[in-house]
């Protein structure tokens, strides 16, 4: 009677986990259909398998591939950017500061008082606020040339070119790298089903993308891409 119990709760549990990813795969090609005017079909061939593979192999083949895929998508998202670009980007915002820091003549040539200096606020503990010189703005006025330099300085002693990214480059990479995803779960799927009316007992992966889940045209909406 034990062994039957445990029997029965572990099928009571398979079913509570294949309820569970079929009702977020429900769920989500939902949300993501909501408001579509049009559907359109995949009209793509399906997948063969190929010499002595067996359709649990492919699936597992296909989702070894994503894996890899995943990899490449992290490894494209936390790439660093080239030295040239964040040397633009610093000259660019110097350039801005030392435009906010220029003096202001008018009060000592109208009424004899002292050049008036960019100032800042700056917020208290209190919740109030107190106007300070802008060092920053007067730096990049008067040492702009030297800060930038610094800032190259910076930059260069952390810059990794061999492995950076524009970000044009990096959203060509991730279009390629979504596009890849898509064909090779289309599929693990097709497979998962050869798998399934074989006797298996696969369940689609919870992130699988709808696209592929239900026959969909590429140019239908991307689901957004797992972390």
């Amino acid at each position: 009677m034990k062994a039957e119990l445990v029997r029965t709760q572990e099928r009571g549990q398979a079913a509570d986990l294949k309820r569970g990813v079929y009702t977020r795969l429900i769920n989500s090609s939902r949300d993501l259909l909501r408001g579509v005017q049009t559907v359109k079909p995949y009209t793509g061939a399906l997948p063969t398998l190929r010499k002595g593979e067996t359709a649990l192999d492919a699936v597992e083949a296909r989702r070894r591939r994503l894996r890899e895929l995943a990899a490449d998508a992290s490894r494209v998202n936390t790439a660093p950017f080239p030295s040239a670009v964040a040397k633009a980007k610093a000259k660019e915002r110097i350039e801005a500061l030392a435009r906010r820091g220029e003096p202001d003549g008018f009060l000592a040539v109208e009424r004899g008082e002292a050049v008036q200096w960019p100032t800042t606020l700056l917020r208290l503990p209190d919740g109030g606020a107190v106007s300070v010189p802008d060092v920053e703005a007067w730096f990049a006025r008067i040492h702009g040339k030297a800060m930038l330099a610094a800032e190259e300085q910076a930059i260069d002693a952390c810059a990794d070119d061999a492995a950076a990214l524009t970000d044009q480059q990096r959203t060509e990479a991730m279009a390629q790298i979504r596009r890849d995803m898509l064909a090779v779960q289309r599929e693990e799927v097709a497979f998962l089903h050869q798998a399934n009316r074989a006797g298996a007992a696969l369940l689609y992966r919870p992130e699988t993308d709808y696209r592929a889940l239900l026959q969909l045209s590429d140019d239908m909406p991307a689901p957004p891409l797992e972390d």
